[in-house]
């Protein structure tokens, strides 16, 4: 038997988005119920809304963008951190008291993923400082997966954090679900869609592991 956990915030009004970006969209082009012979529809989406994946073009110029990674990239081994008794700030004191293995894609779970299911966005949520965020690319992850908009606090105009892990060409995850995944080894994968040219897009993320 295998456990699979959907770890994607639903888009939808019930979900935060970070401020400043507008909200996702489905415009109806025809209707089977208006008279057409099909339903067809345009989607509207923001490529940082909801569960995406940032990728380095998104912070420094000349940065590599979707097309430059293969779905191998994005799925393989997981490792779910639970901090959820960090109440701001995620320090590399506090990592270092936590088993990472090298070579997984980390997801870190916080009291953030309670604010995934409230519709404002929330400025107060935990966040890494950049030593945490060093001590973890030492580990030599595949990714960063992280359960609010940013590593870095809401106050920032410089994203240090998320700086780091561009620098360091890693994909990171937002906005991902945990609340229902427990900490240790899990199975992995955010598929994004092929758009080769973007710097982040959507995912569609689960986490799977045998019981």
């Amino acid at each position: 038997m295998k456990q699979v956990v959907d770890i994607t915030v639903r888009l939808g009004p019930e979900m935060p988005l970070y401020p400043g970006d507008p909200a996702p969209m489905v415009e109806r082009l025809t209707s089977i119920a208006s008279g057409d012979p099909l339903t067809a529809s345009l989607l509207h989406l923001p490529a940082h809304a909801g569960t995406h994946v940032d990728l380095p073009a998104h912070f420094i110029e000349g940065g590599r963008v979707l097309g430059d990674y293969t779905v191998d990239n994005f799925c393989g081994p997981g490792w779910v951190l639970d901090l959820g008794d960090v109440l701001s700030v995620i320090t590399r004191e506090r990592l270092q008291t936590e088993e990472i293995p090298s070579d997984r894609h980390v997801l870190i779970k916080t009291r953030n993923s309670t604010l995934l299911r409230k519709p404002d966005f929330h400025h107060d949520y935990v966040y890494l400082d950049p030593p945490a965020v060093e001590y973890l690319l030492r580990r030599n992850p595949r990714s960063i997966g992280f359960d609010y908009y940013s590593l870095d606090p809401s106050s920032s105009e410089t994203f240090p954090a998320h700086r780091l892990c561009a620098e360091a060409g890693l994909p990171v995850f937002v906005c991902l679900d945990l609340t229902r995944v427990e900490a240790g080894p899990w199975w992995f994968c955010g598929l994004p869609p092929a758009i080769p040219d973007v710097e982040g897009a959507p995912v569609r993320a689960i986490v799977w592991r045998d019981t």
